[in-house]
């Protein structure tokens, strides 16, 4: 695998998709052009091809361009394009990760390689994907309230197992009891009301 070699174009930088060399190039701020180049039509005569700029299209806020090469149709994510051709990559990790926790925000300082499980840890430490989710009594499948889970916590200090008893009692598991008495879980209401 050889190293990306910049070509200059009126001062901006484009370097080749690897994987995509003699047929497309990607720029440092993500946009993506096909290269002139000359291939046979359908009849087997040699032309010159031109070149042009792509455009890119959306899915679940996140930017892909449709990559041809002999009739073979490749769905390249932008962030992809930008890290294979603009960042090293020398322990061969297979997943891009957005720094900091926005997928639509391309730009190369924001891109990192990693492991599934690096961007798991990340999407976990950062809570991504959660601030929407319903918390508490309102998720469809809680059996606790926020009323019961609060009595609970108050009279933990005092008698732990009638504590765990009211959680039981309305339905869950003793873990889950302990886990909404402990704060591993109904993290959104106080620990110590």
């Amino acid at each position: 695998h050889l190293p990306p070699t910049d070509v200059q174009e009126h001062d901006e930088t484009w370097r080749p998709i690897p994987g995509f060399e003699d047929s497309y190039q990607v720029h440092r701020d993500g946009r993506v052009r096909r290269i002139r180049r000359t291939a046979p039509d359908r009849n087997g005569k040699m032309v010159t091809r031109p070149g042009w700029d792509l455009t890119p299209s959306p899915t679940a806020g996140r930017w892909f361009y449709g990559l041809c090469v002999d009739r073979k149709r490749t769905k390249m994510y932008r962030y992809r394009a930008l890290a294979l051709a603009f960042l090293p990559n020398p322990e061969g990790l297979p997943e891009v990760n957005h720094i900091d926790g926005n997928p639509a925000n391309d730009d190369i300082d924001n891109l990192e390689w990693g492991t599934r499980k690096d961007n798991q840890a990340h999407k976990t430490r950062l809570r991504l994907g959660v601030e929407n989710l319903p918390r508490g009594e309102a998720h469809h499948r809680s059996k606790l309230t926020d009323a019961t889970v609060l009595a609970m916590r108050r009279l933990a200090p005092t008698d732990r197992k009638a504590a765990l008893r009211l959680g039981i009692d309305a339905g869950v598991t003793y873990s889950a009891a302990t886990a909404a008495l402990s704060g591993r879980t109904w993290t959104h209401l106080p620990l110590h009301p």
